[in-house]
This record gives structure tokens, C-alpha cells and sequence, in this order.
């Protein structure tokens, strides 16, 4: 979290999942992915080689821009957010 977005915080392993997509160009991803949960309470410095863009949101606003534009999303996000949703409906900490 530090060399992206300048961000100092104890991250706690949550989920991990392998996803398999085609993206553009008839190209595959195949992956490993690792999702993990910390808490900060600060301001961000993203680094700009690592960091295009960033936008801080609660999960139920994540959630509805997802619905409403979902193509602006990774192949692997629409996983993910499920995978989040059952974690946190388990009774599990929080996700912002």
C-alpha cells in the first residue's frame, strides 16, 4: 500500500481467489488474486508511476456505480465484489 498509494496500515488477509478471463485482443488473464482489508485514517499520496487514478467510496456507492457502469471494470472485479459481499454478510469486518 505504501509504494501505490503512499499509505501506511496493517493489512489483514481476507480473500483469495484464481480467475480466469479473456480481455482484449483475444488475450487471456489467468490469475491469483489476494484481497486484504486494512484501516486507515488519513490522506493518500499515490505515487503517479504506479497510480493512473483512485477514488475513495463506501462499499454500498462502489456497489452501485458497479451496477450502473459496469464495464468500467476489471475482469476480475465482478469476483471480487461478490466474494466481499458473502464476507461481510458473514458477519466479518467491515469492507470500505
Amino acid at each position: 500500500m505504501f509504494e501505490e498509494m503512499g499509505i501506511h496500515c496493517e493489512l489483514k488477509a481476507v480473500l483469495k481467489f484464481v480467475y480466469r478471463a479473456r480481455v482484449s485482443d483475444g488475450h487471456m488473464e489467468h490469475e491469483c488474486d489476494h484481497v486484504m482489508i486494512g484501516n486507515f485514517d488519513g490522506r493518500p499520496d499515490p505515487n503517479p508511476d504506479e497510480v493512473q487514478d483512485w477514488k475513495w467510496v463506501d462499499f454500498e456507492t462502489l456497489e452501485s456505480h458497479f451496477r450502473r457502469r459496469r464495464g468500467e471494470f476489471t475482469p476480475w472485479f465482478p469476483i471480487c465484489l461478490e466474494r466481499l459481499k458473502q464476507h461481510r454478510s458473514s458477519g466479518n469486518e467491515r469492507t470500505t
